[in-house]
């Protein structure tokens, strides 16, 4: 079978597990309505699920399982961004009060890979493993800085730069521009994906020429914009961007020398 016909059954499962996301749980009438499938085929892919573990069913109602959450806490703590970051994104949130985040790029998408939230932090809706396209935020528009200019190509036309908040949408020239714009400062202020309000102070993290990922603090508009906060803001980025890149340094050379 040619690489690019994909399995059926996998791709049914998905489009099950999905759903179930969406839903927050449902039953395999409901599902079946949902992806327009036969509610037995719905059901053989829930039972070999549940079967291995990856969805429940109390009493005909199917969710799915945290070995999801498993799954995915066990990788984060293999990258090695997460292990020389995540103690000065927490920090990072302590001094500033506010949503202190970090991200990695994966198939042309942003990935919030660490969450910290201060005193003072907002309720938003964003979530460790959340994805959000990377020209709708300050922190992607780091990561897309620093990238290849045939990679950014790529991305940009597979996914886009429309937004769902309409200032953030561009044209290909505008996003050059910004990029070029990102290259030059020591720190960048811009939005926090499609959460309406809120604006982020970002940094790239770079270590021997690559982009590994990026951090910022997000928080209310009115009160990241002030002057005097966001150069205290900007000062503990770079701060921090300081820290994690020696950490990621140490690492290369450590693993360099095995």
């Amino acid at each position: 079978m040619p690489q690019d016909v994909p399995v059926q059954a996998v791709q049914t499962s998905y489009q099950i597990l999905e759903a179930l996301m969406e839903l927050g749980g449902a039953g395999p009438i409901e599902l079946a309505t949902r992806v327009g499938l036969a509610e037995s085929t719905v059901h053989d892919h829930l039972s070999t699920l549940e079967q291995l573990n990856y969805v429940t069913n109390e009493n005909g109602q199917y969710m799915i399982s945290t070995r999801y959450l498993e799954l995915g806490i066990r990788l984060r703590n293999t990258m090695e961004i997460y292990e020389a970051g995540k103690g000065e994104i927490n920090r990072l949130a302590e001094e500033t009060g506010e949503h202190s985040v970090m991200m990695i790029e994966e198939n042309g998408l942003g990935v919030m890979l660490h969450l910290a939230s201060g005193d003072t932090a907002v309720t938003i809706d964003p979530y460790p493993g959340i994805h959000v396209k990377l020209h709708t935020s300050a922190m992607g528009e780091c990561i897309l800085a620093y990238l290849p200019d045939e990679r950014v190509a790529e991305i940009v036309e597979h996914y886009g730069l429309e937004a769902e908040q309409d200032e953030i949408s561009r044209e290909m020239g505008e996003l050059e521009d910004r990029l070029s714009a990102v290259r030059d400062e020591e720190y960048t202020v811009g939005f926090a994906g499609d959460v309406e309000g809120v604006r982020c102070v970002a940094k790239p993290i770079l270590s021997n020429g690559t982009v590994y990922g990026s951090i910022g603090v997000c928080g209310p508009k009115n009160r990241i914009l002030a002057e005097n906060n966001i150069q205290d803001i900007g000062k503990e980025i770079l701060q921090a961007a300081d820290v994690i890149q020696v950490n990621l340094a140490h690492s290369d050379a450590a693993w360099t020398n095995l």
